[in-house]
């Protein structure tokens, strides 16, 4: 049987000098360097998103029946929230949607409501809030205040 053989064809610059390339095992420490740098990027990332600075703050507002919107953005804190707990110290129902004017949680007199959206890509910019047809309440909203 013929064996086959491979050629594989010489690298050389201008001079006709051979190319040499660099050193494996200096290649391999460098990649390894990259790939632990990047998993310490992600780690990172992580734990910005576990970890909330700021502060609390209050914001109260006086519902009727019509969906009003609080826009977080361009109202204090001016910032999209991460974790918001919602108190309902008025005497009826509250009605509270975070950024979307469609799905409504209805919270009974004194209850409370955690959102935490700490994990979420999505952050909390928008409140819609009212109160039962034809009447008018106060609701409370502290809110933990990410920058």
């Amino acid at each position: 049987m013929s064996e086959k053989k491979v050629l594989i064809p010489e690298v050389v610059d201008d001079q006709g000098k051979p190319v040499v390339g660099p050193d494996l095992d200096a290649v391999l420490k460098k990649v390894t360097e990259l790939a632990q740098l990047a998993n310490m990027v992600k780690i990172r990332t992580l734990l910005e998103k576990q970890w909330n600075k700021g502060k609390d703050t209050e914001i109260t507002f006086n519902t009727n029946s019509s969906p009003q919107l609080y826009d977080l953005r361009i109202q204090y804190p001016f910032e999209p929230l991460v974790i918001m707990n919602f108190v309902n110290r008025g005497g009826k129902n509250g009605y509270i949607s975070i950024n979307s004017k469609d799905n409504y949680k209805i919270l009974a007199p004194g209850e409370v409501w955690g959102v935490d959206h700490t994990l979420s890509e999505e952050k909390i910019h928008y409140l819609w809030y009212k109160c039962a047809e034809g009447t008018s309440d106060t609701t409370t909203i502290t809110a933990a205040v990410r920058y």
